[in-house]
């Protein structure tokens, strides 16, 4: 049971940072420069939506999209290297 509820309280509480990164703006702004950190926020949310609902389908694909994201920051970080 504690475990159900830690899993509930985090998923609260990454949807509500990710609401909230997003009516600022900074997820636009984010999004703009490709880092992919929606993907990231998004990827790890289903993770933990997967794991509270013991459903695999969605871990992996969390997974999957949260890889996408850390990709997009290191294509970022690299352009900014290389082009900057």
């Amino acid at each position: 049971m504690k475990g159900f509820i830690l899993g509930v309280s985090l998923v609260g509480n990454v949807i509500f940072g990710y609401h909230l990164i997003k009516e600022n703006g900074i997820l636009a702004d984010l999004n703009r420069q490709g880092n992919g950190l929606s993907d990231k926020i998004t990827g790890k949310a289903k993770q933990v939506s997967g794991t509270v609902n013991d459903n695999s389908a969605d871990k992996i694909e969390g997974q999957i999209q949260e890889t996408t994201g850390k990709a997009k920051e290191t294509v970022q970080y690299l352009k900014e290297k290389v082009f900057d």
